[in-house]
């Protein structure tokens, strides 16, 4: 199938958090076919700016069931396209944009009846909304766990979204959350998402059940978590890991699957 650019009109903006915007595009009816997407897909996205083309890949926030092509920007210090996108773009204003791409996902069925697990720190959030939403409704008798890194309540980006899910899917979503910067109530909800996190855990996750893992965020933590399950033995005793890693080489944040493969460390 061949990629290239097209032209679309962005169809809302909304701000999520005081340095987050997510962007929803409308696709013409002549162009849905080459923009059909799996959940964790991303649009590669081209702008000018500053009389410089600058381009950008930010992974969809939409189910694909949802019939919706919405992404998530996070303003990160000098990055250019995501300042832009934070300040300037409006709804209306028109966008070049790539076909879906990646491959972050695995294969869902409706006969599946799995314990998924996923991390994600900051923006890492935005490919496994998608991956989330699509998983819980497509396989009705799996369950999902997500372990959220934030500094502080308030830049929790899908927050009341997430909470939706978690009152929906009541005995199949569960939602941690992890605040390095905001005291808790809860001791478990307080700190990083690093070694010692990962053993107190423990406590509410049963990892030797999962039978598949999603990891996206900041390299420190994908590390952490990927070092931890192999010390944990799970390789071993319960599935042989394939990580695949989508790299922005500018923001340093990497995204991993892990499933029962073999194993595998691949830069994509």
């Amino acid at each position: 199938m061949s990629i290239h650019f097209h032209s679309l009109k962005i169809k809302e903006i909304k701000k999520e958090t005081d340095d987050c915007v997510s962007v929803t595009f409308e696709i013409p009816d002549a162009l849905k076919s080459k923009f059909i997407y799996k959940q964790g897909q991303s649009l590669t996205m081209r702008a000018t700016i500053g009389n410089e083309e600058v381009r950008r890949t930010y992974s969809l926030c939409s189910s694909p069931l949802e019939n919706e092509w919405k992404v998530a920007i996070k303003k990160v210090e000098g990055g250019s396209f995501s300042t832009f996108a934070n300040l300037s773009l409006k709804k209306g204003d028109m966008l070049d944009v790539m076909q879906p791409v990646g491959k972050f996902y695995v294969e869902l069925n409706p006969e599946n009846k799995k314990k998924y697990l996923a991390f994600a720190a900051g923006s890492g959030i935005t490919p496994l909304l998608s991956i989330i939403k699509t998983t819980l409704q497509t396989e009705p008798q799996s369950s999902f766990t997500l372990v959220y890194g934030n500094q502080s309540r308030s830049s929790i980006i899908f927050f009341e979204e997430l909470e939706g899910l978690k009152n929906k899917y009541l005995q199949r979503f569960n939602f941690i959350n992890i605040l390095s910067r905001e005291r808790t109530d809860a001791s478990i909800n307080f700190g990083r998402i690093n070694t010692e996190k990962l053993v107190e855990l423990s406590k509410l996750i049963n990892y030797s059940s999962i039978d598949e893992t999603f990891i996206c965020g900041p390299e420190e933590m994908i590390f952490s978590v990927k070092e931890f399950l192999e010390q944990k033995e799970l390789t071993k005793r319960k599935f042989i890991l394939n990580y695949l890693l989508r790299l922005d080489r500018r923001s340093r944040r990497l995204e991993v699957r892990s499933q029962k493969q073999t194993v595998a460390l691949k830069v994509i």
